[in-house]
């Protein structure tokens, strides 16, 4: 038999070995733009291993090459990296530099000046390429991120660069090292786009003036508290500050300079008197600039619940631009005596004392959403708030008695689990029902004690309810039977329904509320002529039985 023709011997070979360079250019071009910008070298290499056709072209691709993973603990490093530039040519450059710990058995015997060589020598191959960068990352101990920062630096704006990362390692010996500022000696050019991230763990970076400008994301990681540094650190454009899990904050605070802070977040602290302290004096700095304060700790009961704290008479903190916020901490008083919140849109405040919360839930006209839990203390004549639409209360119902809200559209309501010895119970809604015709959308009830002849009578009354949400009540199957038929006829109108608007209800957590008074209700609204025109679109229940 003839032998097959080089052609024929093509064509019959794997389909991959039968497609053109330039098409498997276009594969290897996907390829990495399906995977960028977690492409690795490591990907790039495993293609080029394939085969030498492969090999060859993956050469080709810049970017392929432009993702640096360093490892400083490979004596052959520099020479790979330098290797590795050459076939990326222009592409912008990915570069993460780390060593590996503990170092490997062959390295036990390297001299540390031997290894400070090597790194240097990473530097200065990596330096000329420096206005390539767009991601930079490096993770050594802090010694030798100084070292490698120094012998990789430039006079030259760095015009790509958007993130930055830097993880100073302590050695075992040093976990009292205090926080220390860490000069970042790069830059970009001055009215450059606003992009850069930078991530910093152990120290706190600093940056040139346009690089600093330039900057929209700062996450600093500090670790546990450390001993106290007593430099001031100005961050003068810095816009958010967000800090949780540092319990000892007073001495980060302290020592910031925020002129233009709009948004202070702080969570899982420890609010001592002179962390409060420490946040009143921001406050008093960006009193015209902040605009969202959200402030929580691991919450208590309410503490001095028979006083211990008066309501300054001077040097009050007038927040002009605050429009929300949260204060939620074991004994909230300390920080919200001081406020006024003239313009506040959406408050939320837990464990404070009555004649500390009325100030400032009464003295905007602007307040839409209002969340109370555990306000305590004797309480005075009706809040009047023309503009609140929401509003969320916990355990403390009897507010409702005080609230004049004609514009009120959802209500939530959370109360201690009805099997606990303190019940909370429905009747402060039914009396605010009662007095005040609400536009009510939105009703939520969570562990509220009531019966069923409380329950109905509210529902008859909230004609234009469209989410109603149960949770841990012990309203019973009797109240949805009731509802799954309609109001009797009267001076010859046609029957009506309760609830004729709702269309999504939740039910869960129920005790006394069994499947078949529920199904009726939901096949009541979804049955034939007769029925509402606007049935419940959604339904959902989870079922709880503990008895």
């Amino acid at each position: 038999m003839q032998g097959l023709s080089p052609m024929s011997e093509l064509l019959q070979g794997p389909l991959i070995h039968r497609l053109p360079d330039d098409a498997l250019l276009e594969v290897f071009g996907a390829y990495y733009g399906t995977l960028r910008p977690r492409f690795t070298l490591s990907d790039a290499l495993r293609l080029s291993d394939v085969c030498h056709l492969w090999r060859a072209l993956a050469r080709r691709l810049p970017c392929f090459w432009s993702h640096l993973k360093l490892n400083v603990t490979n004596r052959e490093v520099d020479h790979r990296a330098a290797y590795w530039l050459g076939l990326s040519r222009k592409s912008t450059l990915f570069i993460a530099i780390h060593a590996m710990y503990p170092s490997p058995s062959y390295l036990t015997e390297e001299t540390e000046e031997d290894f400070e060589a090597r790194l240097v020598r990473l530097a200065q191959v990596l330096q000329p390429d420096m206005n390539r960068w767009e991601f930079f990352s490096i993770r050594l101990q802090t010694q030798n991120v100084d070292l490698f920062l120094q012998h990789c630096s430039t006079d030259n704006y760095m015009s790509h660069l958007k993130t930055f990362k830097a993880d100073y390692i302590e050695g075992d010996d040093s976990t009292q090292i205090p926080v220390c500022l860490r000069n970042i000696p790069y830059d970009r050019p001055p009215n450059s786009e606003v992009n850069i991230s930078a991530y910093c763990d152990r120290h706190i970076p600093t940056f040139a003036s346009n690089f600093g400008r330039a900057m929209t994301s700062v996450s600093v990681d500090l670790g546990p508290p450390a001993n106290t540094f007593t430099l001031p650190i100005p961050l003068l454009h810095l816009r958010h500050l967000f800090i949780s899990g540092i319990y000892d904050l007073n001495h980060i605070l302290a020592s910031l300079y925020l002129p233009s802070l709009e948004s202070l977040k702080l969570h899982d602290m420890d609010c001592t008197n002179l962390v409060v302290d420490s946040i009143l004096e921001i406050f008093r700095r960006c009193h015209s600039s902040l605009s969202h304060i959200d402030i929580t700790n691991d919450e208590g009961g309410a503490e001095d619940i028979n006083g211990g704290l008066d309501i300054p008479n001077e040097g009050l903190i007038v927040l002009t631009s605050l429009k929300y916020c949260c204060i939620r901490l074991s004994n909230s008083n300390h920080l919200l005596r001081w406020l006024v919140l003239s313009h506040i849109e959406a408050l939320n405040i837990a464990n404070v004392r009555f004649d500390i919360a009325y100030p400032l839930i009464s003295s905007s006209t602007r307040l839409r959403t209002l969340t109370l839990d555990d306000i305590y203390g004797p309480t005075t004549p009706a809040l009047f708030l023309p503009a609140l639409t929401i509003l969320n209360i916990g355990t403390s119902f009897h507010l409702l008695d005080l609230l004049l809200a004609p514009e009120l559209t959802s209500i939530k309501l959370r109360g201690t689990k009805v099997s606990a010895g303190r019940h909370t119970s429905l009747e402060p809604l039914c009396r605010y029902v009662e007095c005040c015709t609400l536009p009510l959308r939105l009703l939520h009830l969570e562990s509220v004690d009531m019966n069923d002849v409380q329950f109905l009578w509210c529902m008859e009354r909230l004609t234009e309810l469209e989410s109603l949400t149960l949770a841990h009540t012990n309203v019973t199957d009797a109240a949805f039977f009731t509802l799954a038929k309609p109001l009797p006829a009267s001076s010859g109108a046609p029957p009506s329904w309760v609830l004729p608007r709702l269309r999504k209800i939740d039910i869960s957590g129920n005790d006394y509320l069994d499947p078949p008074g529920f199904i009726e209700f939901i096949a009541s609204r979804n049955g034939p002529g007769g029925m509402p025109a606007e049935a419940p679109e959604q339904a959902t229940v989870t079922a709880k039985r503990s008895r």
